[in-house]
């Protein structure tokens, strides 16, 4: 399904399938990343639509202009669900989506049924070799992100094709090369674990290669005012992974200390990525979350 705003194109991910008498899971996907990181996100089919998403400008199957900020991209989101009943969506968004649903949620032109947090927090440092590498170098990039927000691989493989399949020139394991979209690179040692995290890497492979390195710096620019935060009378939901080192704990405790209501729910062994780490877990996780609001 598609909506048009503005200059943009949307692609809303499921969108057509929605039966009014269940609820919903809305995801806004991270930093660079699209509508495939909910493809193993599996709630309840009896009490739950099948996970949605939005491809923002630029990302996924979506067309349009890159925008280059969180506010613009919480107002193009907004826009395009201005006539959609949202009043049984479960809101999630996933770290620089996170910042996108925190946004709208203090936005007020929106009633979700609850907003949800993924591995996010505000203000989102952002390091300088990492904004370095995402405009020069995106496979490094890439790895940095993986090493600090992955703490174990998925116990079952990602559903669906990744780049390409085993022994193709995608995986020349017996030469120990790696051929990506990005460049070619030698691996010195597991070699099964840097296959593995094809299926996770393979979500940053977007229309430019410059799309992350544009998000990476909206996420760092944005922040929302202490003012706004004490005032703000709904209850939020933040789901962390316990081992992850992009979003450590405190800082998203340090938010939540300005805040009338929320609640903090930690995945143990998981880190950034937990759609990717263990979607089942996750699954079951925010399936509870959601029934209890």
């Amino acid at each position: 399904m598609y909506k048009k705003s503005n200059n943009s194109n949307y692609y809303l991910h499921n969108f057509s399938l929605i039966e009014e008498n269940k609820e919903s899971m809305l995801m806004i996907p991270g930093a660079g990343m699209d509508h495939r990181i909910v493809k193993d996100i599996k709630l309840d089919p009896a009490k739950f639509n099948q996970s949605l998403a939005i491809d923002l400008p630029h990302h996924g199957y979506s067309t349009g202009p890159k925008l280059n900020s969180i506010e613009e991209y919480a107002d193009g989101i907004e826009s395009i669900l201005d006539n959609i009943d949202v009043s049984n969506f479960h809101l999630c968004g996933h770290s620089m989506g996170g910042l996108i649903a925190l946004r709208i949620a203090f936005n007020k032109k929106l009633n979700f049924k609850s907003i949800n947090i993924l591995n996010a927090s505000c203000p989102m440092f952002v390091g300088g070799a990492l904004l370095d590498d995402s405009r020069k170098n995106l496979d490094s990039a890439m790895d940095m992100l993986t090493t600090y927000g992955v703490n174990q691989p998925p116990k079952t493989k990602s559903s669906g094709p990744m780049f390409g399949t085993m022994g193709s020139g995608f995986y020349q394991k017996k030469s120990d090369l790696i051929n990506t979209p990005y460049g070619s690179k030698k691996i010195v040692d597991k070699l099964d674990n840097e296959v593995d995290l094809y299926a996770l890497k393979k979500l940053f492979n977007q229309i430019t290669k410059d799309i992350l390195n544009n998000d990476l710096t909206a996420c760092k620019n944005f922040f929302i005012d202490e003012k706004e935060i004490t005032n703000y009378d709904r209850k939020i939901n933040f789901v962390l992974g316990e081992k992850d080192k992009l979003i450590p704990l405190k800082f998203v405790q340090k938010f939540c200390d300005n805040l009338n209501k929320y609640e903090i729910l930690i995945l143990e062994n998981l880190s950034h990525f937990t759609f990717y780490e263990d979607p089942t877990k996750l699954s079951e996780e925010l399936g509870k979350l959601f029934l209890s609001q």
